[in-house]
């Protein structure tokens, strides 16, 4: 997170849009991105955020809502 931070703080004012795009779930070891600091990052920057949920949308949550579910973000 510290280095996407400071990509992100370099990317300021040079471009007019800037993507963060992250996989909810890493498929090798099962571990959740950090969505939370991710939403965060986002909302500072004034960034889009790509959430690919493809390997947590149907398994995780408590209705299969994805990581999304699961944390509470909409």
């Amino acid at each position: 997170m510290p280095a996407l931070e400071t990509l992100l703080r370099a990317a300021q004012g040079k471009y007019e849009k800037v993507l963060i795009a992250a996989e909810g779930v890493c498929l090798q070891n099962g571990e959740l991105c950090p969505l939370e600091e991710l939403v965060r990052l986002k909302g500072k920057y004034r960034c889009w955020l790509l959430l690919d949920g493809s390997h947590s949308d149907g398994v995780l949550g408590a209705s299969g809502g994805g990581i999304e579910e699961l944390l509470g973000i909409s």
